[in-house]
């Protein structure tokens, strides 16, 4: 299962997802990260506790890809939200 952290909050700017730790200063502009569609996309489904399979099947409808393509998108982009502790695995 897989959900994100709520040490984590996203804004829409300008018309792009930014996500910004709470538990960081905020004037550290290292700690501010933007998300493109699709990671906005999925960042909204990991709102609720969920499992990667059901992501990945998520994408796949709203973004007309193919499974594998899907699954290893998602797999670069779960990695990347690992790395900076935005993602609570369970």
């Amino acid at each position: 299962m897989i959900k994100r952290n709520a040490d984590f909050v996203s804004r829409e700017v300008a018309d792009e997802m930014v996500l910004v730790p709470v538990t960081r200063d905020a004037a550290d502009l290292v700690g501010i990260f933007t998300l493109n569609e699709v990671g906005a996309f999925i960042w909204g489904l990991l709102e609720e506790e969920t499992t990667e399979d059901a992501v990945a099947a998520a994408i796949c409808e709203e973004f007309e890809v193919s499974p594998e393509q899907a699954r290893g998108d998602l797999g670069e982009f779960l990695a990347q939200l690992d790395e900076i502790g935005a993602l609570l695995r369970g």
